[in-house]
Formats: C-alpha cells, structure tokens, sequence
C-alpha cells in the first residue's frame, strides 16, 4: 500500500473526509511547549491535534520535548523547527520576530509563576529560599526567566533543581527532596496542599504560530479553525479536552515585545545575525 494510500485510511479513520483523493495529505508538525512531562503533554494536547486534523484536513503531529533545554534547542535548528508551535510568550514573540513565523491565534489569559512551599512549611518571603534547593523548569522556558527576575542578584538565589514537568516539581516537594517550587500559576489549584509564598508579573497567554514554510492557504484555514472552535459541539470539547478556554485573534505587538526576555536570557540565535 502506498505512502498517500495508508495516510488516507487513517484520516478516515479520525473523521477526516479529504476532498481530493489522489492528492497527499499535508502533514504539519506541531510543537508543544514542555510544561508538563512529554506524556502529559502528548496527552492533553491530542484532542487538539485531532480536531485541528478533522477539519483542515491536514494530519498535525504532535512535537512533544523532555525539557526546555531541548526545545530550544530544536527551536534553533532549521532542520527540527516545527511547522507550528503552541508556545509562551516569549518563545511565540521570538519566532514571529527573529524567525519569520506567524502568529494564528491566542488563548485569551495571562500567565505568571507562584512561588509555592508545602501548607505545613509556611514561608513567608521569597528571600526565605535563598541558597534553598528549589524546583524549577529548565532554561530558557518562562519559568526559569521569571524565577531569575525574582531573584535579581547572583549572589541571593536558590538552588535549582530542575525538572521536566509541573508534576516531578510537586512530586519533589511533597517528598522533600526541595524545599519550594516555581510552577505555573494557574496550575497551582490541580496540586492540594501548596502554599503560595509569591506570584509573578503577568505575560501574555500561549499562542499557535506558523513557520514561514506553511502555505498562506494552510495558515488561513488553520487560524479560522482555531477560531471558530468555540462555536461547535466537536470544539469547545476539544477545548475542554486540552484545558484551553478559547482562541482568540492575535495582538502581535504584545508576542514581539516578549522576545526581549528571550534575547536577553540567553544571547545566542537568529537574533544576533539581525543586530
């Protein structure tokens, strides 16, 4: 059986009725942000992927990353950049700046970090963890940029320890093995137990953007998609299914400003060529 043969079938199979049988199926990567562990990511973000595939017809493959650090650097490398990228601010404002992507849609929030301990070791002030073991996202996701924004000074700051997911930070504090963690605020209310010692400033929520390889007609029926997911059945249960709120339309000037906490904590890429 050949190669469009086969992909047809399992278009078929999710629901996706392609309007030109003898044409191949448009195969779009899509990477997601590792804030979570690979499976979990892989997980939550399926149902995305599914109804992203229904209805455009194209088969969008879930790109997941064990840590920042490898996403990053797959961000860099042309050869490994995704077609699309659900990402952080700061990430979105650097591709769409520095790499010539577009941006389709946003989810309509703000995110920030918490600083949180155990509800049975009540710490009162960020500069209470100082030289303390710490649980953190690896550089240079958000996480990492926020928690060196608290901690201004090289010399007052904890010790990061750092994990591949919101989980393994909690699993590390309930087992004591830290003595706080950096975790997504709108994350803190899935873990029982956690005391909120400080919360950052507020960034632009996760956007969907496209890699400059993405035909214009691709982009055009991706961003409607996202769009108008909350308007059906099948996508405000993807949504629900993804812990996604809605798509909105994209500012962009509020992505590219962004970029600067990028360029800045780690000074290396695209940027430096455009200086």
């Amino acid at each position: 059986m050949g190669k469009v043969a086969a992909t047809l079938i399992v278009l078929t199979w999710a629901g996706v009725s392609p309007v030109h049988a003898d044409e191949p199926v448009v195969e779009l990567d899509l990477a997601i942000q590792p804030v979570l562990s690979a499976n979990a990511t892989h997980d939550r973000y399926l149902p995305l992927a599914r109804y992203l595939s229904e209805i455009t017809g194209y088969r969008i493959n879930l790109v997941t990353s064990p840590n920042f650090v490898a996403y990053w650097q797959g961000m860099l490398r042309s050869d490994r950049a995704p077609d699309l990228a659900l990402d952080a601010s700061h990430f979105t404002g650097y591709r769409a700046k520095y790499m010539g992507y577009k941006i389709l849609a946003r989810i309509p929030d703000k995110v920030s970090y918490s600083l949180v301990t155990r509800d049975d070791d009540l710490v009162m002030d960020p500069n209470e963890i100082i030289a303390e073991p710490i649980a953190s996202f690896s550089s240079p996701g958000m996480g990492a940029v926020l928690l060196d924004r608290m901690f201004p000074s090289v010399f007052r700051k904890p010790v990061v320890v750092e994990m591949p997911g919101t989980e393994d930070a909690i699993r590390a504090l309930r087992e004591e093995r830290v003595r706080a963690a950096f975790i997504p605020s709108r994350l803190v209310g899935s873990f029982p137990g956690l005391f909120v010692v400080a919360t950052t400033e507020q960034h632009e929520a996760p956007a969907l953007s496209a890699a400059p390889s993405v035909s214009i007609e691709a982009r055009r029926r991706l961003a409607e998609t996202l769009l108008n997911m909350q308007h059906t059945e099948a996508g405000r249960l993807a949504l629900e299914q993804s812990a996604i709120e809605r798509f909105d339309t994209p500012t962009e000037d509020a992505y590219l400003d962004d970029a600067k906490l990028l360029t800045a904590y780690w000074p290396m890429g695209p940027h430096r060529q455009m200086q």
